[in-house]
């Protein structure tokens, strides 16, 4: 899934590419490949915290079902692609994840998902 940066990117590329000449297009294409790769910092600091806690996710899920499992009704602290704090009261593990990791980006999650939940949100705008 491409991020809204890289669609921004793509959109703006395809606008510059769009009255070149085929000469002009494999140009300005050879050129983009030879930038050097993106450094952290020239990614917004949402973007960071989106992809590593995409990350974690992706870590925690990753993990066998047994060794998921003994966290059973509970919620799970994921840093690092390691489980570093669990509780079943979701408000009292937040506290403490804050406490001992600040503004890092720390993944809670129910225990008991076998996937992340999906979220269907509804557009509040009436039809007539």
């Amino acid at each position: 899934m491409e991020s809204p940066v890289t669609t921004t990117i793509m959109d703006q590329i395809r606008s510059l590419a769009t009255p070149l000449n085929a000469t002009e297009r494999l140009a300005l294409i050879q050129t983009i490949a030879d930038m050097p790769p993106a450094v952290e910092s020239d990614v917004p600091p949402s973007t960071q915290r989106r992809s590593q806690l995409a990350a974690e996710q992706a870590a925690w899920y990753a993990r066998p079902s047994d060794k998921r499992a003994r966290y059973h009704g509970k919620f799970v602290a994921v840093h690092d692609g390691q489980v570093v704090d669990h509780n079943p009261d979701q408000r009292a593990l937040y506290l403490r994840v804050r406490a001992c990791f600040g503004r890092t980006p720390v993944l809670i999650v129910r225990a008991d998902w076998d996937e992340p939940p999906v979220y269907t949100i509804h557009s509040p705008r009436l039809e007539r």
